[in-house]
């Protein structure tokens, strides 16, 4: 009888093992289910500069673009407002403007600026920290973030395709070795249809695979925010289930960064821009972003968000691994990586780090800026002090170095 009992206690445990659970397999790091393809520009020969408004999201397009043949001596004030990038053909220099120097512009949008590189060189990077983001489909091999990258996986019925602009951009500004504001951190990656067909159901199931993965990790590598670059309505096809998933990784002390940050969330942020050859790391630079003008006439006093800088930066492009894009006007898109590049330095400094903390000390230790337009004075703020905000978190020896490193 004995034996019986025991052939079928080992049967049953034999069986329950060839269940597939896919929350316990184990995961082998680095996993890259698919390597897409870059995603090539392939554009003529230009013989006047293109159509472009002021209002455009990327206003004037000169990308992948062969101007070698326009004489742009007087087309400053266009390529002010332009966007271009590594495979963009200039004409030769008698046939550009005096002070326009586009080598300059990239060098400045590389910097993610306030003083972030100096905190880069004491040690504050995002190392060991984890980062999920949920977008559209990555350049997997680009050499911002191939180091950095743990996991790639796509889900929604992504079959094939090129890789993109906007998860490429939102990847390198989170993690970038040289363009990221957390350069060290270690990247978890969900490319996915992100709702275009007005359902949320496919991020839902991106933030239930990255509770899974967090599940392996080990405690000092636990992932600690999660970026999705999308918003969605109360009304959204999923949208219930979406925000209990949401509930689900808060507490599990992840910070979940989204368009709709303020419907779950007390912080609350926007973006900032600056011109093209104005010092990143210099704070007084800093104004409205060039879609955003009007909050000075519309909200002039608001100084409830904290802004961090959107503008005239330079991310990865997804037409080659070794290659970038400046873009004159970023969007949420671009601001929400900055957000939680900071949050991941803040996690590195302090493990203990909450949203309602971070959003505490973020708008205590703001800066502010004072603005002429239409002759008044605006008050620009509080824009966010990446110093400061690790000064009030680390107790280590390292903050008397943090102290002589104030920006301007």
């Amino acid at each position: 009888m004995r034996k019986f009992i025991l052939i079928k206690l080992f049967i049953i445990i034999l069986a329950s093992s060839c269940v597939p659970l896919n929350e316990n397999k184990i995961i082998e790091f680095p996993k890259i289910d698919r390597k897409p393809d870059p995603d090539i520009y392939y554009r003529d020969v230009l013989t006047a500069l293109p159509n472009y408004s002021i209002e455009d999201a990327i206003a004037l397009d000169l990308r992948g673009y062969n101007l070698s043949e326009l004489d742009l001596t007087n087309s400053f004030d266009s390529l002010m407002v332009a966007s271009f990038d590594d495979r963009t053909i200039w004409p030769t220099i008698n046939k550009m403007p005096i002070n326009f120097d586009f080598q300059k512009i990239m060098a400045y949008g590389k910097n993610p600026g306030l003083c972030l590189h100096s905190l880069h060189e004491l040690g504050y990077t995002g190392k060991n920290i984890g980062i999920a983001i949920i977008d559209q489909k990555l350049l997997v091999d680009h050499q911002e973030y191939k180091n950095q990258l743990k996991l790639y996986e796509e889900q929604g019925g992504i079959v094939g395709g090129r890789s993109t602009m906007h998860g490429t951009a939102v990847a390198s500004l989170a993690v970038g070795k040289s363009v990221g504001v957390a350069p060290e951190a270690d990247l978890y990656y969900i490319a996915t249809r992100m709702g275009n067909d007005g359902s949320v159901n496919y991020i839902t199931t991106a933030i239930k695979r990255i509770l899974e993965v967090n599940k392996q990790l080990p405690h000092n590598k636990k992932i600690r925010v999660i970026l999705i670059p999308v918003g969605w309505k109360i009304d959204s096809v999923g949208v219930d289930e979406l925000l209990a998933t949401i509930e689900l990784a808060i507490s599990k002390d992840i910070f979940i960064i989204s368009s709709s940050l303020e419907s779950y969330s007390p912080v609350k942020f926007n973006g900032i821009g600056r011109y093209p050859f104005a010092d990143p790391d210099n704070y007084k630079v800093y104004r409205p972003s060039f879609w955003g003008t009007s909050i000075l006439q519309e909200e002039p006093q608001i100084n409830d968000r904290i802004l961090v800088p959107m503008d005239s930066r330079v991310t990865a492009s997804p037409s080659g691994i070794d290659e970038y894009v400046y873009y004159f006007r970023g969007s949420w898109s671009w601001a929400m990586p900055y957000l939680a590049g900071i949050y991941v330095l803040a996690a590195q400094t302090n493990p203990k780090i909450t949203p309602e903390l971070f959003w505490n000390v973020a708008m205590d230790t703001g800066r502010y800026n004072y603005l002429e337009y239409n002759g008044m004075t605006y008050e620009l703020g509080p824009i966010i002090d990446p110093v400061a905000i690790i000064l009030k978190l680390d107790n280590r020896r390292k903050v008397y170095y943090l102290s002589q490193l104030r920006c301007q």
